[in-house]
C-alpha cells in the first residue's frame, strides 16, 4: 500500500490547474508548490488533505476564493503561504479570522481579505 507523504516542486515552472484529485492525498503532510504557473482556482476537494501540515502555493497565478476547508478540515496545518502577486486569490474576512486565531501557526501568508 503506497502513500504518499511529502509532494515538492519548486521553482520548476509548472504549470495548469490543480486537480480535484489531490484530495485522495489523505496522508500527504507537505505540499510546496510555490513559484510555479499555476492558475485556477484552488479545489474544495483539498479539504481531503487532512494530514496536511504544510501548504505552499505562493507566487503562482491561482484566483478565486480560498476553500473553507483550509481552515476547517486540516487541524495539523502549521504552515500556510498562499500569498500571490495579484489581487485575484482572496480569502474571506471569516477565514482569514479563524487561521489568525490559532495559536499553532510557525507560517501565516494570506491573499488578500474580502468580505464574503
Amino acid at each position: 500500500n503506497l502513500q504518499v507523504r511529502q509532494q515538492r516542486t519548486r521553482f520548476e515552472k509548472v504549470g495548469g490547474q490543480l486537480p480535484k484529485t489531490i484530495g485522495k492525498l489523505w496522508a500527504v503532510r507537505e505540499i510546496q508548490m510555490w513559484g510555479n504557473n499555476l492558475e485556477g482556482s484552488i479545489p474544495a476537494e483539498i479539504s481531503g488533505c487532512v494530514a496536511l501540515e504544510t501548504l505552499g502555493l505562493s507566487t503562482n497565478r491561482l484566483s478565486g476564493p480560498v476553500p473553507e476547508g483550509i481552515w476547517k478540515s486540516m487541524p495539523n496545518l502549521s504552515s500556510l503561504s498562499l500569498f500571490q502577486s495579484t489581487d485575484e486569490l482572496y480569502i474571506s474576512r471569516e477565514g482569514a479570522e479563524a487561521l489568525k486565531t490559532r495559536n499553532q501557526f510557525k507560517k501565516l501568508k494570506l491573499p488578500s481579505i474580502r468580505d464574503a
